[in-house]
This record gives structure tokens, C-alpha cells and sequence, in this order.
């Protein structure tokens, strides 16, 4: 299974708490590509595209050192209803996809 391309129409709300401190909280929705294949490398190839309502959710918090650089710390979440594929005539479908990270950023404004 291979994403190809993610297209997200997204906000981020940003509320300074001083001059230093920035929590936030953000959303989006939009679509994936996936394609999902198989290859023995002698005699058998298929594969199979599909689009996807895709929708993702962040919080996190930031830390101004200076007016142009920022550390911050955060939490993404990203999901992708289920797939449904064709591979040699045989239907397959794959559940919902699911992700949580932890993420740490570093903005520098020019």
C-alpha cells in the first residue's frame, strides 16, 4: 500500500498567551490517493487506485525566544476511510487508517 498524494483544506488557530507563549489548535479535511499493488518480479502484476475523505486534527504549544524563532511542541492526528481495491479480479478492502504523532517544530520568520 503506497499514499501517493494527500490534499487537505486546513486552519490553525493561534492564541498568544504572552509574549512568549502560543498554544493552538487546528483542523482540516480533504482526500488521499493510495495505490495498492502486487509484484511477484516474475510473471503476475496488479494494481488498483483509490480517493478518500482524509481528515486531520493538531494542538500543541509554542515558545517565542526571540520575535522571529519559535520552538514549539505538538500533537497531529491524521485519518483516511477505508480502501477498496482490485487486484486480479479479486475485491479487497482495507479499514480505516489511523495516525498519532508527536511533533516538535522550529519556525524562523524572515
Amino acid at each position: 500500500l503506497e499514499f501517493r498524494r494527500v490534499l487537505f483544506r486546513s486552519g490553525t488557530f493561534r492564541y498568544p498567551v504572552s509574549r512568549r507563549f502560543e498554544p493552538y489548535v487546528g483542523g482540516g479535511v480533504g482526500f488521499a490517493s493510495s495505490i495498492f499493488g502486487f509484484d511477484d518480479n516474475s510473471c503476475c502484476y496488479s494494481y488498483d487506485t483509490d480517493v478518500v475523505l482524509a481528515w486531520q486534527g493538531q494542538a500543541g504549544l509554542r515558545y517565542r525566544f526571540t520575535p522571529t524563532i519559535a520552538l514549539g511542541l505538538g500533537y497531529q492526528y491524521t485519518g483516511m476511510a477505508g480502501s477498496d481495491y482490485s487486484l486480479f479480479g479479486v475485491r479487497t478492502e482495507l479499514d480505516a487508517v489511523h495516525s498519532h504523532s508527536a511533533v516538535l517544530h522550529f519556525n524562523m520568520r524572515f
